[in-house]
C-alpha cells in the first residue's frame, strides 16, 4: 500500500482514493455488501416491472447474485463456532449482558450458517431435498442471531455514552464519537435485516417493497462501514477514564464493524424470486 495522506486530525490517516478502492475490492465482506445492495435493486426492479420479459430478466439476475452470495458465505460454521468459543472465554473482559448477547449471536449463527449451506447444496445439486425446511431453519436462527446482535449493541451503548462524556481531548472525543456512530449504523442494519428474517412466523408477511428496501439499506450501510475502514486508518485509541470493553478487543470502531459484518455475512438463502431473502 502506498503512503497514506494524513488528515487534519493526527489520529486519523486518509488513504489515497485509488489505493482504498483497490483494497476495498480485496475485502470479501465489501464485495458481499455490494452484491447485497445490487441484489435488492434487481428485486425492486423485478417487483415493479410491468413487462413479463423484464420481470424474468431481473429474476435471473437476482438468482445469480443469490448463488454468488451463498457460495461466498459457504463453509463458515466451524470458523464461527471457534470465534464463539473464544468470545465465551472472554467473560471477565466484557460487560455481562454485552458478553451474553455476543456469545448467543455467535452460537445462533452456527445452525443458521449450516442451514444456509444445506440450502445452497439443495439449490445447486440435491434438488430432491426440502428447500422449505432449510429456509425455515435458516430464517429462524438468522432472526435469533440478529436479535442478539441488536441487543449486543444496545447493552454496549451505556459504556459508549460514558466514554463520550469522559472524553477530555479531541482525539478521545473522535474515538468515542466514532464508536457511537458505528454502533448506530450496526443497529440500523440489524433492524433492517430483522424486518426480513422473521418470515418463519406464519402470520408475519412483510411488505415486499419495504422488505427489499430494508435489504438495500442494510447493504448500503455495510458498504459504508467497509469503505470507511478502508479509506481511513485510525490510530490506537487513547486511554479514557471509562474505556468501553469491545466485542473485538484491540480493534478500533471501524475494524470492529467490519468484523461484525463478516460474522453476520448472509447466506441469502434461496432463489431470486420475490419470496426469497437477501
Amino acid at each position: 500500500m502506498s503512503a497514506p495522506l494524513t488528515d487534519n486530525d493526527s489520529s486519523v490517516t486518509l488513504v489515497p482514493f485509488l489505493v482504498a478502492l483497490s483494497d476495498y475490492q480485496k475485502k470479501g465482506i465489501g464485495v458481499d455488501m455490494m452484491l447485497k445492495t445490487a441484489l435488492n435493486i434487481a428485486r425492486l426492479c423485478m417487483l415493479h416491472s410491468s413487462d413479463a420479459q423484464d420481470k424474468k430478466k431481473y429474476f435471473h439476475i437476482a438468482d445469480r447474485m443469490v448463488e454468488c452470495r451463498m457460495l461466498c458465505n459457504f463453509g463458515r460454521p466451524a470458523m464461527t463456532l471457534r470465534q464463539g468459543l473464544k468470545m465465551f472465554a472472554m467473560k471477565d473482559r466484557m460487560e455481562f449482558w454485552h458478553w451474553v448477547f455476543t456469545c448467543l449471536s455467535f452460537f445462533f449463527r452456527v445452525p443458521e450458517q449450516l442451514s444456509g449451506d444445506l440450502n445452497y447444496l439443495q439449490k445447486v445439486a440435491f434438488h430432491n431435498w426440502s428447500r422449505e425446511l432449510f429456509s425455515f431453519f435458516y430464517r429462524f436462527f438468522k432472526s435469533l442471531s440478529l436479535s442478539c446482535s441488536l441487543m449486543m449493541e444496545l447493552t454496549h451503548r451505556s459504556a459508549l455514552q460514558q466514554a463520550l462524556r469522559d472524553a477530555a481531548t479531541p482525539q478521545q472525543r473522535l474515538h468515542a464519537s466514532l464508536n457511537m456512530r458505528v454502533s448506530n449504523a450496526l443497529i440500523v442494519r440489524s433492524l433492517c435485516d430483522m424486518y426480513v428474517y422473521f418470515k418463519w412466523i406464519p402470520s408475519y408477511h412483510p411488505v415486499k417493497t419495504l422488505e427489499y428496501l430494508c435489504g438495500f439499506v442494510s447493504g448500503i450501510v455495510g458498504m459504508w462501514l467497509v469503505w470507511k475502514d478502508t479509506r481511513y486508518v485510525v490510530s490506537p485509541v487513547p486511554v479514557l477514564v471509562t474505556e468501553p470493553t469491545s466485542k473485538f478487543p484491540g480493534k478500533d470502531a471501524l475494524k470492529r464493524a467490519v468484523c461484525v459484518l463478516g460474522n453476520q455475512g448472509d447466506d441469502s438463502e434461496g432463489g431470486g424470486s420475490s419470496d426469497e431473502d437477501g
